[in-house]
């Protein structure tokens, strides 16, 4: 299960007071007793820094907890057409949340669904780039601009081994407009923990 933290170091060029051990303190021992509950609370905290309306969904792992075999039975999936991107050929497929609950709700409760694309290499199964839109149902009657629209590109990470995020980019809704946000991503690192048992 994919679980993505944030933790705000500077807001405007100005630090921001946290301790920044924490985040990492936390990512080593996620599975822990207490580890998620507090990954969550610096997520909200975090959530106020924030362009627009508060939300906790502009992250480059949303699509991935979305797109989790848990929640396929939520969505009806269709198959759209191929698309090229960097060179490899891949399938792209259409989603909509189609019943209540949702996965993502609005700060009142309210239910907020998600439609998208995402484009997925064949064979291999790998995911090169996942557009969403997160808002009323279509029956709402809201505007347009109250949609928020996330997309994530991915691109292979020859030491991982994995698919990581490239570049995320945002349009959102604020008061009087919209606003549009991007994101950058490198320097990965990989934690991992060690446990053994010791006999009694």
């Amino acid at each position: 299960m994919w679980f993505g933290v944030r933790d705000v170091r500077m807001v405007d060029k100005k630090p921001v007071t946290t301790d920044g051990q924490r985040l990492i303190d936390i990512i080593k021992r996620i599975d822990g007793e207490g580890a998620a509950s507090e990954a969550t609370r610096i997520v909200a905290a975090s959530a106020q820094y924030n362009l627009g309306g508060v939300r906790t969904i502009n992250m480059p792992t949303t699509p991935l907890e979305i797109l989790h075999p848990d929640h396929h039975v939520q969505f009806m999936f269709k198959v759209a057409a191929r698309d090229k991107i960097d060179g490899v050929w891949t399938t792209k497929l259409t989603f909509e949340e189609f019943d209540v609950p949702t996965i993502i709700n609005s700060t009142t409760g309210d239910p907020l669904f998600i439609r998208g694309t995402v484009w997925v290499e064949p064979g291999r199964g790998r995911l090169w780039r996942v557009e969403i839109f997160v808002g009323p149902p279509a029956d709402a009657r809201v505007p347009r601009g109250l949609l928020n629209r996330l997309r994530v590109d991915f691109v292979p990470h020859p030491q991982m081994q994995i698919m990581v995020p490239k570049m995320m980019s945002e349009a959102f809704y604020i008061s009087g407009g919209r606003g549009n946000g991007r994101a950058r991503y490198s320097n990965y690192r990989r934690f991992s923990t060690a446990a053994r048992i010791l006999p009694q």
